[in-house]
């Protein structure tokens, strides 16, 4: 389920201040002075990555539950030919979502600890509006490979 687009055409991705108890916390890292404080270029890194990790996570809850409403296989986006693989077809779905969103939730989760709750809703906010922006791109490429 590698989805992850390309960063052409994206709307800048939101900038944050670190959270003070993060740093002190030593989120960032620690050298013999204490804790590391990010520097703006070194925020700027750490957000992108995130919000590339978790638009390309939003994609693939997306493309599963897609898969769940077509009952289509992961691997084809066609509906299974034989009778064993559309009986395992919705556990193996179910499972993949739940792992998915579970990286999802992590991955915020990580977030608002180094930047706090806010930071993170508005981070989760931007990756809704890059993911629904790509997801005429993501059905084009899906209904390419059915037909």
């Amino acid at each position: 389920m590698d989805q992850c687009p390309d960063d052409v055409g994206r709307p800048p991705v939101p900038r944050h201040v670190p959270a003070p108890e993060a740093i002190q916390a030593g989120v960032f890292g620690v050298d013999l002075d204490g804790p590391l404080r990010p520097n703006a270029e070194e925020v700027r890194a750490i957000t992108e990555e995130q919000a590339q990790e978790l638009v390309c996570l939003r994609l693939d809850m997306d493309y599963l539950a897609w898969c769940e409403r077509t009952e289509s296989d992961l691997a084809t986006s066609r509906r299974p030919t034989t009778r064993k693989r559309r009986e395992v077809l919705p556990t193996q779905l179910q499972h993949a979502l739940v792992r998915t969103l579970r990286q999802y939730r992590d991955c915020l989760a990580a977030y608002a600890d180094a930047f706090g709750s806010i930071a993170s809703d508005e981070l989760e906010y931007y990756v809704q509006a890059v993911a629904a922006a790509l997801a005429p791109e993501r059905d084009a490429a899906v209904q390419q490979r059915l037909f």
